[in-house]
């Protein structure tokens, strides 16, 4: 367990140097792109995900700006982003309700889309908006479909990620058989 949770701080840390980079030069570069078009909404949502925990006004107002024009197109990827990332910012302005009801509009069109990696992501992300709020069957039912859907994938600390965070559902429902066997999983797989 102890090298699991290592794995996943080493990651963490390292998408945070990542991100401040990162930062400064879309910063630049969304200055000098006005076009109004599917470059600029991908660069803005780029911008956003590059933030990861550190949300600001002006990257909601940006996040905004690229939702609407992705609905103005009829940019349907930029739509299911879109709803994600709000989800993702809302989670942070410990909005759950407004993070839940958009995690589950990127549901819909993810699998409307038939996007895998980013349905993952929403079920995972979601999931653990549940498990801060104490809907634990919820959760689990996330975490489990995310399994489902991941199983044919290669290991990868992603995909370790569900089983980990299965785990920590058992965990805080009690159930710790199930609780260690999740969290065996997601060792041999990271």
């Amino acid at each position: 367990m102890k090298k699991l949770i290592l794995l996943f701080s080493i990651l963490l840390i390292s998408l945070t140097v990542y991100s401040s980079n990162r930062v400064d030069s879309l910063a630049l570069e969304l200055e000098n792109y006005a076009k109004q078009d599917t470059v600029r909404i991908n660069m803005i949502y780029e911008y956003s995900r590059a933030f990861n925990l550190n949300w600001t006004d002006t990257n909601k107002v940006l996040m905004d700006e690229a939702f609407l024009l992705s609905k103005k197109l009829n940019y349907k990827v930029g739509i299911a982003e879109g709803h994600f990332l709000i989800g993702w910012y809302y989670v942070f302005q410990s909005e759950n309700e407004l993070a839940i009801e958009n995690y589950l509009k990127a549901i819909t069109r993810f699998k409307e889309l038939e996007n895998t990696n980013k349905l993952l992501r929403a079920y995972s992300n979601l999931s653990n908006v549940y498990n801060s709020t104490n809907d634990f069957e919820k959760a689990l039912a996330l975490n489990l479909k995310a399994i489902r859907l991941a199983k044919d994938l290669p290991a990868s600390p992603t995909k370790a990620s569900y089983y980990f965070y299965t785990a920590k559902t058992y965990d805080r429902m009690e159930d710790y058989v199930n609780s260690g066997k999740y969290f065996e999983e997601a060792k041999k797989i990271a």
